[in-house]
């Protein structure tokens, strides 16, 4: 309960970049907590952010919540006195997460967003295309590039010219794949290609040939052979009979009869399900009955891909289906075309972020922050490193000896920082063993478009409370959160845990919080003949003089071997629970006949024994539960005690006829 609390308080939400409701103007002061001050604003966005978010009850009053978030703010500010907020683990994990937060702030969110609706409509697009592809080094220089395009442009020629591309593929393409499938990657979709080739494959119209595309694989010719509607996506089961490549015809046979014997099964009425388990040789979904995840253009080998598309409905089967795998039976689950911008966009966002699509973006960010921040760089500063740094004095570090440097100029200036030569020396040298290509100036000028890229974006980073409000009271919210975490569990969550003394002390005080039901004690006579029944009865009436103890009814009944003996046991049930055996009023000493799947038996009441506490270690989460609970009304109890809370009456009024 004290978790569900701190977390409708404490919004730990992730990303949020819009702003979700009204503030007021000023930053007035509604609170005061010793010498900590609360503002109007951090309330407001706090009650009504959660209440947007469906965090807090929509009939809440400001009060209501108010006691709340006193408390909160209470045990924050106990936690910044005793310095948490200064535990060198305290500091990693808060600057991780600012980290995280701070990304969409640190990319150019108009250019996210072009991504992202981008993505969306060539989502609603299969494209079928070949490549050749001519494989490339790494970091080329200008001369290596070109020499690459030229091959690649004259493969092209041939292909215009009429050739082959199938044929061209097979003898030229630097993709092993192209020897068995002439360059034909089937149908692919959205984010299943390198950007920059599924940009061209994108915009190169049917029946067309692609100039060469440089990817970070290499040069790509591309030949797009159609576009069609997107299929959406599918979910299926199958059960597949495995053939190994290079099996000889008698094993390619006997898979051949097997899946034919499984269809039958299935034919004949056998549940595909347990089919599935019983037979098939793809034992990772064998034991889900065969089924596999959601799957969509392109994610599976194209005999599989279109035999699965190609069933009309829901728990329609194939026949059998032959793949470079081995056979398949495939039964259609489900299917689902592709959805709306609205519901898919933060799927579409999210693998925009995580692919390398979002370099455009980061670049687009750089190039504003120059322009907002004045940046500029003295390029005479740079001749010495022009004529120190190469790619092998780069690597080695030599540079840094040979280069005529001599006093340490101003070589970049924005936003009223300066950093000097020294500073670009300094990061520079701590690249050793970096390895670049190109000319010195080409190396120079990428090291420092990365130095200034990696400057600006610091410089913006540290200016993010500044800039956006929502971002500055979204960290103060994870600051908060992590810090009333933190002194929650040493006050409440792991001292009721840990405190197994206070723990038995607080049971011992409320144990008749706790009581059990009233029970039933009594003997259960298993028989299996009529003659046992009366020997039972008979026992019974004897056995009262004994007070019904079940050592008399043991010696009475003697287990034998042969297990057709009366069997006698003790039992207790709560008194609700015996209610099964059909007792109108159950009494000590009543007997009553019954039957269940086990057979006949006797039931006889031996004590009704009183509702009793339940023991601690029957309910000990519970108990440890409730105990939270109260050492977290004791420590709020305590903290109001300690602390002085000034609330600002007029500020108070002026929300409630705000928001109410």
């Amino acid at each position: 309960m004290a978790k569900m609390k701190i977390i409708k308080i404490t919004l730990i939400f992730f990303f949020s970049l819009s702003q979700l409701f009204a503030q007021t103007n000023d930053n007035s002061i509604l609170l005061s907590i010793g010498s900590h001050e609360v503002s109007t604003q951090e309330f407001e966005r706090i009650y009504m952010k959660n209440r947007h978010m469906g965090n807090t009850d929509s009939d809440i009053s400001i009060d209501e919540y108010l006691d709340l978030f006193v408390n909160f703010k209470l045990k924050v500010v106990q936690a910044e006195e005793l310095g948490y907020d200064t535990l060198a683990s305290f500091i990693s994990e808060f600057e991780g997460y600012r980290d995280q937060l701070a990304k969409p702030y640190l990319t150019d969110q108009a250019t996210i967003s072009e991504l992202v609706k981008e993505a969306y409509e060539r989502s609603k697009i299969d494209v079928h295309a070949s490549h050749i592809l001519i494989k490339t080094g790494p970091d080329l220089v200008t001369e290596e590039q070109q020499e690459f395009y030229k091959k690649a442009y004259k493969i092209r020629e041939r292909i215009v010219a009429g050739e082959s591309f199938n044929t061209v593929a097979r003898g030229t393409s630097d993709d092993p794949s192209a020897k068995f499938n002439g360059g034909d990657l089937g149908y692919f979709t959205v984010f299943q290609m390198i950007y920059p080739f599924e940009t061209i494959a994108y915009n190169t119209p049917a029946g067309e040939i692609s100039m060469p595309v440089l990817t970070r694989f290499g040069y790509h010719i591309i030949q797009v052979h159609n576009q069609r509607k997107s299929r959406g996506s599918i979910k299926v089961a199958h059960i597949m009979v495995a053939v190994p490549r290079g099996s000889t015809k008698a094993t390619e046979d006997q898979a051949e009869t097997k899946i034919k014997m499984i269809q039958g099964k299935n034919l004949a009425g056998e549940d595909f399900h347990k089919l599935a388990k019983e037979f098939s040789d793809d034992y990772n979904s064998a034991k889900n009955g065969g089924e596999l995840p959601w799957f969509g253009t392109g994610k599976m080998i194209p005999e599989f891909d279109q035999a699965a598309f190609a069933l009309k409905s829901n728990g329609d089967i194939s026949k059998p289906v032959r793949t470079p795998y081995g056979w398949h039976l495939i039964k259609r689950i489900d299917k689902k075309e592709t959805g709306s911008f609205e519901a898919t966009k933060n799927e579409l966002e999210r693998k925009v972020y995580a692919g390398k699509r979002t370099e455009i973006a980061r670049q687009k960010f750089i190039e504003i922050l120059t322009e907002e921040y004045s940046f500029e760089v003295d390029s005479s500063l740079l001749i010495p490193f022009y004529f120190s740094i190469n790619d092998s004095s780069l690597t080695d570090g030599s540079w840094i000896r040979n280069g005529n440097f001599k006093d340490s100029g101003i070589l970049i200036n924005f936003a009223g920082n300066t950093l000097t030569t020294n500073d670009f020396k300094s990061y520079i040298r701590a690249k050793k063993g970096l390895k670049l290509r190109g000319s010195s100036k080409d190396i120079v000028d990428k090291l420092l478009s990365d130095y200034s890229a990696q400057e600006l974006t610091t410089y913006e980073k540290s200016k993010l409370e500044d800039k956006y409000p929502e971002f500055k009271y979204l960290i103060k919210e994870y600051h908060d959160g992590m810090l009333l975490f933190e002194i929650s569990d040493k006050k409440v969550w792991s001292k009721a845990v840990e405190d197994s003394v206070g723990l038995k002390e607080y049971y011992q005080k409320n144990k008749t919080e706790y009581m059990a039901e009233e029970k039933i004690r009594f003997l259960e006579f298993t028989i299996q003949s009529p003659e046992q029944e009366k020997h039972v009865n008979k026992a019974i009436k004897k056995g009262k003089r004994k007070n019904h103890k079940l050592a008399y009814y043991q010696k009475y009944f003697p287990a034998d071997t042969t297990g057709n003996s009366v069997q006698v046991k003790s039992m207790e049930f709560y008194k609700t629970d015996f209610n099964q055996f059909g007792f109108s009023k159950p009494q000590k000493n009543l007997s009553k006949k019954y039957s269940d799947q086990e057979g006949a038996k006797i039931i006889l009441i031996t004590k009704l024994l009183e509702a009793q506490p339940k023991e601690l270690n029957e309910i000990r989460g519970l108990v440890t539960s409730d105990y939270q609970n109260f050492l977290e009304a004791e420590w709020e109890k305590a903290l109001k005690e300690y602390y002085k809370v000034i609330i600002n009456q007029d500020v108070l009024d002026s929300i409630r006829s705000t928001i109410q």
